[in-house]
């Protein structure tokens, strides 16, 4: 069927209703559905303007293929999905939404307005009920111009949720948390990969239904990244002690602004005032690449685990303490992945909370061997095995690296 626009009015009756393969040139009104229709779908429905008003709060629509449209108007609808849109502009929601899905949309060079405020090209903020929000499925299925968002308080990120947008800036009333999906025998994240990120990491969170924080943050070999030291420690500060993380492999993958050396960032490290910690992910079981193709060469605070194998984080703790994890494969000569028993080979850095410890020899075998590290206090100072200047030092070189009796408070 082609016309100009189509118009149902007060038809409170229907009991199905169903548009297929239709051109409407001007647009599609229809208020109310009627409540007796609970899964509405426009598919290969071409009109450029779409208006539509649910009597079913629980109500479902999903609007897909259409070449046409530019602007939407969705009241009373629970969940919401738009795909494969290509000209799509403008989106106004009602505040039943609770889910929003929109995908394969927005592929010109239109910034993509949803509830535009003043300050935000996406203002979901007042949309108290919203509970998740998505523009990628997967590496193709993305909607290109996302920039600014604000979100509601409690709304959940599910995994590539904003994957190869273009989106800057993100906020929210309060917090908003980050989900993983599976993959393979691990899960995976990529929430913001490949995307020009800069400010408001504060609001992100995890719960336990987080289980991969994995490329999250990449951008890929090509580098570009733009987030900084202060965002990047302020969301690793914000993950709670007791996560169920498995995954950070690739967590910052080629984010190239985000610098931290010991020559520049030594008395933040010091201080504990900006600082890159791995120290809560006590679960994890890959952390390939985490901050590969970065300005990162310096870190404080690990992964640690005692001999009963449970996380440890901070305070004084007597007993044996093992080096768990530290940070990615030899690929690059200043980071290392791996446990106590498998040092053999590594050239690499670890942290013993506020010591450092730089391997200089593929020759480590810490147990029996010969080694050659030096050791870089919580002042700066360098020793070598042979100094043993203070009780840190002659506990650590005494005991050996699988036997330290006494770590100090960070």
């Amino acid at each position: 069927m082609n016309a100009a626009e189509l118009s149902i009015i007060n038809c409170l009756y229907i009991n199905n209703l169903e548009i297929d393969n239709s051109t409407f040139t001007s647009s599609i009104s229809i208020s109310p559905l009627p409540s007796t229709i609970s899964n509405f779908i426009l598919d290969n429905v071409e009109a450029k303007t779409i208006n539509i008003t649910s009597a079913n709060e629980n109500a479902t629509i999903t609007i897909s293929n259409n070449s046409l449209l530019e602007n939407v108007t969705l009241t009373g609808f629970k969940k919401v999905v738009i795909q494969t849109c290509p000209k799509l502009k403008s989106v106004t929601l009602g505040n039943t939404t609770e889910e929003l899905q929109i995908t394969t949309c927005s592929r010109n060079s239109t910034t993509l307005k949803i509830n535009e405020s003043d300050d935000w090209d996406i203002d979901l903020s007042g949309l108290t009920n919203l509970k998740s929000v998505c523009f990628a499925t997967n590496d193709s299925n993305y909607t290109a111009n996302v920039k600014r968002v604000k979100l509601p308080d409690g709304c959940k990120l599910p995994a590539y949720a904003f994957y190869r947008t273009s989106i800057t800036e993100i906020s929210s009333t309060g917090t908003v948390y980050l989900l993983s999906a599976p993959s393979g025998t691990t899960y995976v994240s990529y929430i913001f990969y490949n995307t020009p990120l800069t400010t408001g990491l504060q609001y992100l969170r995890i719960n336990n239904d987080c289980k991969s924080l994995a490329g999250i943050f990449g951008r890929g070999s090509g580098g570009g990244g733009l987030l900084t030291l202060q965002e990047v420690s302020t969301f690793l500060n914000n993950i709670p002690i007791d996560n169920n993380v498995v995954s950070i492999s690739g967590m910052f993958f080629g984010q190239t602004a985000l610098v931290y050396n010991k020559e520049n960032n030594f008395n933040e490290y010091k201080n504990q005032t900006c600082s890159l910690s791995l120290a809560k992910f006590t679960k994890v079981n890959s952390i390939a690449s985490v901050f590969s193709h970065t300005g990162v060469t310096f870190f404080n605070k690990y992964i640690f685990t005692n001999k009963n194998n449970t996380s440890y984080v901070g305070k004084d703790y007597n007993g044996d303490i093992n080096v768990y994890a530290a940070l990615t494969p030899t690929t690059n000569p200043n980071i290392l992945y791996c446990t106590i028993d498998s040092l053999s080979g590594i050239i690499g850095k670890i942290s013993i909370l506020d010591m450092f410890v730089t391997f200089n020899s593929a020759d480590t075998t810490l147990k029996g061997g010969t080694t050659k590290l030096q050791l870089i206090d919580g002042n700066g100072d360098t020793y070598s095995e042979t100094d043993a200047k203070n009780i840190k030092i002659k506990q650590f070189f005494n005991g050996g690296i699988n036997k330290i009796k006494k770590i100090f408070s960070v």
